[in-house]
């Protein structure tokens, strides 16, 4: 299966991602956008991993997040353009993305990962990814209520 141009436009941005940025900065930038897992996040601030280590795994998560869901790209450029440091970041990654469009365009196929059989352009998600994804998913829905609801919902479960 083909990638589709967000995939491929991450991919490309993968040295200027990896390069002279603040894995530190990133990862709190990345989670504060439920961007990261909380599983996720623990395994980049993992105090064992270099700063290289720590980008890479965080460039992986986010490859397979665009990977199942083409949307995630605009998600991470907006969370990417709140921190002066990560703009230049976001830059680079919207230059790839719109160059990708382009090529799409000019081929004559598809500038964006779906079209109207909503799946051309787009591999299976595997079960990991997906499972990835309703973790996201309950842990924003999580963080969006308050302490009070929360506390209600667990002593309704009991």
């Amino acid at each position: 299966m083909a990638m589709s141009a967000e995939a491929r436009a991450l991919r490309r941005s993968n040295a200027v991602f990896k390069g002279g940025v603040d894995p530190e900065n990133l990862v709190t930038v990345l989670y504060g956008n439920f961007l990261l897992t909380p599983d996720e996040r623990e395994k980049v601030t993992h105090k064992t991993l270099t700063a290289g280590q720590q980008l890479e795994e965080m460039f992986t998560a986010l490859e397979r997040r665009v990977a199942v869901d083409p949307h995630v790209l605009q998600k991470l450029l907006d969370a990417l353009n709140t921190e002066p440091a990560l703009v230049p970041v976001a830059n680079q990654i919207q230059g790839n993305y719109d160059e990708e469009k382009a090529k799409g365009a000019a081929n004559g196929g598809p500038t964006t990962s779906t079209s109207s059989n909503g799946d051309r352009g787009m591999r299976t998600p595997t079960q990991k990814e997906l499972m990835d994804n309703v973790k996201v998913a309950q842990w924003y829905l999580f963080r969006s209520q308050s302490p009070q609801r929360r506390r209600s919902n667990y002593q309704h479960d009991r």
